[in-house]
């Protein structure tokens, strides 16, 4: 594994840490508390698809002293990915589950992995 993993992996225990915290400490009675743990949702969830996604790609196409590109590769898809799943949870957190919402975030997320396709974001 490379030295860099290292300090990925603790960021992101680290932001797991602070999730489970928030999870079991904090009430969601604002809005700005719901907003702080679907940030550290998203931080963990891309970091945690990340690690899946960079093993596949360095095992898929063998890039040898490319590996943190390879992980910036599987980060960003992870982020793509993990914003989805974000994203719906806050929708379904503000209650606004209705087709038009929904469209529109699906929308939002088919341009964003256009980018990506394209290489653009």
């Amino acid at each position: 594994m490379p030295s860099f993993m290292y300090g990925a992996i603790f960021v992101n225990f680290l932001l797991l840490a602070v999730t489970v915290l928030w999870f079991f400490l904090k009430s969601p009675d604002s809005i700005i508390s719901i907003l702080l743990f679907l940030l550290f949702i998203l931080g963990t969830s891309s970091f945690l698809f990340s690690y899946p996604l960079y093993a596949l790609i360095i095992r898929k196409k063998h890039y040898h002293g490319l590996e943190k590109k390879v992980y910036r590769i599987s980060l960003k898809w992870a982020v793509l990915l993990a914003f989805l799943i974000t994203g719906l949870l806050g929708l379904s957190a503000f209650d606004l589950w209705n087709i038009l919402n929904l469209g529109l975030f699906f929308a939002l997320w088919v341009a964003l992995l256009l980018g990506v396709l394209k290489n653009q974001v």
